[in-house]
């Protein structure tokens, strides 16, 4: 069923009889006030056509339920075009392949086909997760500040920016429509990596504990993500375990320890020992994955701030283990495939992520991970420090 642009006569929105020029085109002065939903959000949401996220958010009962809990939240309601413009551009490049499309919806499988199907479930439950914020956050609120309120989203703590911003109009400066511009921080402190999605209204509804805004038609789901992470999912971190370690520093301020590698929060990292008694690199540690996999690729994010930058990891190798092995035992572990970063201009690359392929799928349920090198060099700064890491 096609969007509705203005969501149902339960919104209390003042629309201007004149329209006005802002610096995008012509649009109506919604003056949003939020209203009580006398229902639960996925009423809502189904009453007022957005079917594709009330599907999405259906394969999964345990955000349904938080949602209508007494917890409080904020959340994006992505349009039907949004999921249309991600779904059609990767089904664009699956065709170029000659690989079978993929659906949100169960009904259009081709079960005669062994890849058709729907999309990763995992991957849909990450994306969809960013757009549910916890807390209330209005318009008013996020105006306050100018560069825009850090938060993590439901369930996997993935850093998102919220930010109020009034557009300006012609023969006015800030005269325009109010907006929120949610931004996808794409595992980066630094805005130039960010991808931004902005709302079409504002204070939408408050129906029980959510706060309800309304993205634009024009947002693609997934923040122009959404190839990548369904076409190659990541395997997800929240169930592995480090096993041992040559060296680690725990600390009250930035983590320090292996399990901050996979906690989703760029303020946190591992760093090895820097105090007392320091083991020789290389340095290395074993997480077990609780699962085997077969994995086609690593990608790293050093800290992303270039504070102590000489420590920053430049060089690596990865091996696997399968499940049950003995890991003091040289021989299970897979050959060793070495990566370096690239670097640009001296330094600069070494605070994004960088993934790398591997030059044969490896399977194992144990991973052990060692650094060669740090920017510095191991001569002058016998140790290092990384904040997250992927496997694909």
């Amino acid at each position: 069923m096609k969007q509705v642009s203005v969501i149902s006569s339960v919104l209390l929105l003042v629309l201007l009889t004149c329209s006005c020029k802002h610096d995008y085109g012509t649009y109506y002065d919604y003056k949003p006030v939020s209203t009580v939903y006398d229902g639960t959000v996925m009423k809502f949401l189904q009453e007022n056509h957005f079917d594709s996220m009330v599907k999405v958010l259906n394969k999964y009962p345990d955000i349904v339920a938080r949602l209508n809990s007494t917890d409080s939240f904020t959340l994006f309601a992505i349009p039907n075009k949004s999921f249309e413009i991600a779904i059609n551009n990767f089904n664009t490049n699956r065709a170029r392949t000659d690989s079978p499309v993929l659906y949100i919806d169960p009904a259009h499988l081709n079960l005669e086909q062994a890849d058709s199907g729907r999309f990763n479930n995992q991957m849909m439950r990450f994306l969809i997760s960013r757009y549910i914020l916890p807390g209330i956050w209005s318009f008013d609120v996020l105006a306050r500040s100018s560069t825009g309120i850090i938060l993590k989203s439901i369930n996997y703590d993935y850093m998102m920016n919220l930010s109020g911003v009034q557009q300006n109009s012609t023969g006015a400066i800030s005269g325009g429509p109010k907006i929120i511009e949610l931004r996808d921080m794409n595992f980066s402190l630094y805005d130039a990596y960010w991808k931004p999605a902005l709302t079409s209204s504002v204070n939408t509804v408050r129906a029980g504990n959510v706060l309800v805004h309304v993205l634009a038609d024009d947002h693609e789901f997934g923040f122009s993500n959404f190839f990548d992470y369904m076409n190659t999912p990541y395997i997800l971190r929240n169930e592995w375990k480090p096993l041992s370690w040559v060296s680690q520093q725990p600390s009250t301020v930035y983590g320090g320890t292996v399990s901050h590698l996979f906690d989703n929060n760029l303020n946190t990292y591992w760093n090895t020992k820097n105090t007392g008694t320091m083991p020789p690199p290389p340095f290395w540690f074993i997480t077990d994955m609780t699962h085997s996999y077969d994995v086609t690729s690593v990608a790293i994010q050093n800290k992303a701030e270039w504070t102590s930058g000489e420590l920053m990891v430049t060089a690596f190798t990865t091996e696997f283990a399968p499940e049950g092995a003995n890991l003091n035992d040289p021989a299970v572990w897979s050959p060793p495939d070495t990566f370096r970063l690239k670097l640009v201009n001296g330094t600069v690359g070494l605070q994004a992520k960088q993934r790398f392929y591997l030059p044969v799928a490896r399977r194992g349920r144990y991973y052990r991970f060692t650094v060669i090198a740090n920017y510095g060099g191991f001569a002058s700064y016998k140790q290092c420090n990384l904040a997250e890491l992927w496997l694909y």
